[in-house]
This record gives structure tokens, C-alpha cells and sequence, in this order.
């Protein structure tokens, strides 16, 4: 680690200073790597960055907006999964579709940001491809010409990143977990064999149990993406509405079971279909019944 780095001070600060048109380049690295450090060592230090990065990216500074963007480029470097499942979500990127669209700020920005913006993400959807919705921002920047042709970027730069292995909850069922190690320390030959059998139990039911919330998040992001097309007509509309229709029954679901076993999801789930009622049916009931 680099003497200069240190992690006491706020994430806040160190986004500050790596952000900063007017402080010199080492300095900004400097807190850059600070930054890394910090989202690395604390558990909510990713989300938070995230968060304000993603404001501060559409600042009209176009020298900040540049570094903002290094910044970002450094997390995404550094930090690992924690960092990229963040800027892989709808919510993120389209703060940076907004740099280089037409439609939002992109006759505003520099062509130094444009360029950086439009090599992050040609980067990212070769590097994750675990992370589908970085190629689906790509794939459709390029088809509507906002994106003309790819941009010339060193082999080095796109150094595939593997998914994060699935992490397994711990056994939920005391009993059987008590057994488990029960059996385990048996010298009896029947007890080791139930003791296999139980573990490949086990390990299945944790198995389905990430399997269901894989499909639970997918889902989600499929409606938050979808709201985010009616809001900004990214596709047509009706072929949106109909499927924010049919996600609504699957998210009163997730939100049922999420309620049965206290899960922390419930508040993001009930917010999400809050989202769906509003912002991406209500709008779009309306203009049917004017026609």
C-alpha cells in the first residue's frame, strides 16, 4: 500500500478530493486509492460511493465529470464484485447513457468524457459478461447510433472478470446441523455415510435457496429496467407495459415470502412495486384511456 493511503476519513471525502479539477494529479490518485481501500475494508463503503458517484457524474464541470469517471474506473479495478454489481445495475448506467445521449446531456459533453464513457462501458461488457446488463446498455447505445463504432482499446485493458462464486448461507436447521456433527465424529461406517448424506441435503437445499434468489434479483432488474424504458421510451412502450403487467403478481410473491421469513429484501421489493404502479403503469394507463 502506498504510504500516503489511509482509509480514517469519510468515503465523502476521499470522492471529494479524487474528483477535484483543482488539485494536481497525484493527489487525486492518492485519494483514489484511498477510496479503494476504504470501499474494500467496510461493508457499506461500496454502496455509498456508488450512489454519490453516480450523482456527481452529470456535474456540468467537465473536467470533474472526467474525473469521476477515473474514479469509478479505479473501484471497478480495485474492488471487485462488491463494486461491480453496483455499477451493473439499470440505475447506474443510465447516469452514464445520460452523458452521451442525445436525449440527455450529450450535446453538453466533452468529447474527452464521451470518449472515456464510451470506453468504460465497451471495457466493462467484455470484461463481465457475468453481468448481462452492461452488454444490454451497450448492445443498445450502439443500435441506435449513439454509439457508432467501437473504440480502439488496448488487449490489457479487457482482462476477463470471472462471476464471484455463490455464497452459501450458513445451515439454517440447528438440528440438523447438530447431527451433522454428531454423526461426523462417529467411528460407526452407517453414521459416515448418513453423515454424506445429510451433507449432500444440505448443500442442495442451499443450493436451490441461491438458485431462488438469483431468479428473485433477475426478475427485479427486469422491472426496474422496464420502468426505466417508459420513463425514457428507450423501447416501445407497449411491449413494456405489458410486461410490467405481468411482473406485478411475481413481485406481490417475492414480497409475500420476503414478509414470511423477515427478509430485509421486503422493503426494496415493495418499493420496486411501488415503482412499477407509479412511475411505469399509471402513466402509460392513462394515455390508453385518452385514445
Amino acid at each position: 500500500m502506498n504510504a500516503d493511503v489511509e482509509t480514517s476519513r469519510p468515503v465523502e471525502y476521499y470522492i471529494s478530493r479524487s474528483t477535484d479539477p483543482f488539485l494536481d494529479e497525484e493527489q487525486r490518485v492518492i485519494a483514489a486509492l484511498s477510496l479503494c481501500e476504504k470501499v474494500n475494508d467496510e461493508a457499506e463503503a461500496a454502496q455509498i460511493a456508488v450512489n454519490i458517484l453516480a450523482h456527481r457524474i452529470l456535474t456540468p464541470n467537465q473536467d470533474e465529470a472526467f474525473f469521476v469517471l477515473q474514479t469509478i474506473e479505479a473501484l471497478a479495478q480495485r474492488c471487485g464484485a462488491k463494486v461491480h454489481t453496483k455499477i451493473g445495475k439499470y440505475r447506474f448506467l443510465n447516469q452514464m447513457v445520460k452523458l452521451i445521449s442525445p436525449k440527455h446531456q450529450g450535446s453538453l459533453t466533452s468529447e474527452k468524457v464521451r470518449e472515456k464513457t464510451i470506453a468504460l462501458l465497451f471495457v466493462w461488457q467484455k470484461q463481465m459478461r457475468h453481468i448481462e446488463k452492461f452488454k444490454e446498455v451497450y448492445d443498445n447505445l450502439r443500435e441506435h447510433n449513439v454509439i457508432r463504432s467501437d473504440p480502439e482499446v488496448e488487449e490489457d485493458a479487457i482482462l476477463s472478470v470471472p462471476p464471484p462464486p455463490p455464497k452459501l448461507a450458513p445451515f439454517e436447521d440447528e438440528e440438523k446441523s447438530q447431527l451433522l456433527k454428531h454423526l461426523l465424529k462417529s467411528t460407526n461406517p452407517d453414521d459416515l455415510q448418513a453423515a454424506n448424506r445429510l451433507i449432500k441435503t444440505l448443500v442442495k437445499t442451499e443450493d436451490m435457496k441461491v438458485e431462488k434468489a438469483s431468479k428473485r434479483q433477475d426478475d427485479m432488474d427486469k422491472a426496474r429496467r422496464a420502468c426505466e424504458c417508459m420513463e425514457h421510451l428507450l423501447f416501445h412502450p407497449r411491449c413494456v407495459f405489458e410486461g410490467l403487467i405481468g411482473i406485478r403478481p411475481v413481485l406481490f410473491k417475492y414480497a409475500g415470502e420476503a414478509a414470511e421469513t423477515n427478509d430485509e429484501i421486503l422493503a426494496e421489493i415493495l418499493s420496486l412495486n411501488d415503482q412499477v404502479s407509479g412511475s411505469g403503469l399509471r402513466p402509460f394507463s392513462s394515455r390508453l384511456s385518452l385514445r
